[in-house]
């Protein structure tokens, strides 16, 4: 009896866990949250779908999993430039847990996440990318 209580009480949470913070998204189903309409399509039929009914902005569940799905390009570019040190850990694909995959920067995780984009950032300086350019220019 308890387990049937604290999944109720989990799934009732979910539904109200994207009002909160005031985003529109599909109700998710107990267990699943919104799988079973993911699982019928692509993840990019999904999210197309998604952002029209929903917005530029909206939530669904991947299991008890909340996702927020985002297609406001100023938002896009304060969360993977300004802010990035406070988004760190991306969703994985059963597809990118094998090498070399697993040590791209949109799927290492934490610290480690942290010491490759310092590293890397350094080599994509502006005056760096503007060399490249000229390189890349006279080559095509």
């Amino acid at each position: 009896m308890h387990l049937y209580l604290t999944r109720i009480i989990k799934w009732i949470s979910m539904r109200r866990y994207f009002r909160k913070i005031n985003l529109d998204g599909p109700a998710p189903l107990p267990i699943f949250g919104n799988l079973l309409e993911l699982s019928s399509q692509t993840f990019s039929v999904f999210d197309d779908q998604m952002l029209q009914k929903y917005n530029r902005i909206c939530g669904y569940f991947e299991g008890s999993t909340p996702v927020i799905l985002i297609s406001d390009v100023k938002l896009i570019k304060a969360i993977t430039i300004k802010d990035s040190n406070c988004f760190v850990n991306r969703r994985v694909f059963d597809g990118v847990k094998i090498e070399p995959f697993n040590n791209f920067l949109n799927f290492i995780k934490d610290d480690e996440w942290k010491n490759v984009r310092a590293i890397v950032t350094t080599s994509f300086t502006s005056a760096k990318l503007k060399e490249v350019d000229k390189i890349l220019k006279k080559i095509f």
